[in-house]
Parts: structure tokens; sequence; C-alpha cells
């Protein structure tokens, strides 16, 4: 781009300075305006006749380093929101099952892996950090889990 400026902004320069040196040797009366005219004509097509002739492929540059970067940034944009929109269930599902464990008695904390299937994150695993649990309490925690949660990798570790 950069490029193109310097050689339109040459290309006038150089225009001008012929056309100055042409209506300078012109002399007085007619021819001197004829020479002024055509003079003025040439340097409106030095301005305008690059853009014309360079301004398609100037601007479909412009066009594709835009949209590249467009895409760079969409791309970045949309990772950060679905980590944040995965975050965010994570965190839900999480604060469901302690609280869950609470309404049977059991103070935990949990940690819930998650897989993006078509878009959508399904839960893969749950791990509740416990103290000691009863067996058959734990047993009905985890059954209460794998319906809510529809996975079967649903454990219970010592804290």
């Amino acid at each position: 781009m950069t490029e193109f400026l310097r050689n339109w902004v040459l290309g006038i320069v150089a225009v001008s300075l012929t056309v100055s040196a042409v209506s300078a040797l012109a002399g007085e009366g007619p021819l001197r305006r004829m020479v002024r005219l055509v003079g003025a004509l040439l340097l409106l097509l030095s301005v305008l006749l690059p853009w014309k002739q360079d301004g398609d492929a100037l601007l479909r540059r412009a066009y594709r380093d835009w949209d590249a970067v467009f895409q760079t940034e969409l791309a970045a944009v949309q990772a950060a929101g679905t980590r944040q929109y995965e975050q965010a269930v994570r965190t839900a599902l999480e604060e469901q099952a302690v609280a869950l464990a609470a309404e049977q008695g059991i103070a935990c904390s949990a940690r819930i892996e998650l897989e993006f299937r078509d878009g959508i994150p399904v839960p893969l695993s749950c791990r509740l950090f416990a103290g000691e649990v009863p067996a058959e309490q734990a047993e009905a925690l985890c059954d209460t889990l794998r319906q809510m949660l529809g996975t079967d990798q649903i454990t219970i570790q010592k804290e």
C-alpha cells in the first residue's frame, strides 16, 4: 500500500513538473491557454488513473489482509467464549453435586470433567473429595449423581 502511494505521489509530481516546464516554454497567448488546459487534464488523469487501475487490486489485497486478521480474532474470541462456557457449566454442575451431597449429610468438594460433543458440554466423570463416608450413603449419592450427570464415572475419594 505504501509503495502504491509513493509511486502515485511521484507520478503526480513528475506530471506537475513537466506541465510547468512546457507551460513556461509556451509563451503568451492562446497557445499557453491550450497548454494549461492539456496540462490540467494530464494532471487530473495522473491523479485518478492509478486509482482506477490499481484500486481494485489494492482493495482486494486490503480486504484479504483485513479478513485474515478478522478470522484470527474471531477464532480467538470463540475459543475464549467456549472456555468461559465450559467453566460456567462445570462450576454449576460441581455446585449441584456438592449440594446433593450436603442434602445427604456429606461435606465434600467436586471436580467434574467435561467433553464437548457437537458444541454441547457433556459430563465424563465426577470426583468427590470428602472425609469418611459410609458405603451405603456413598452408593446412594453416586446413584443420584449418575442419574443427574448421565455418566457412570462417579468416584468418592478421601481428602
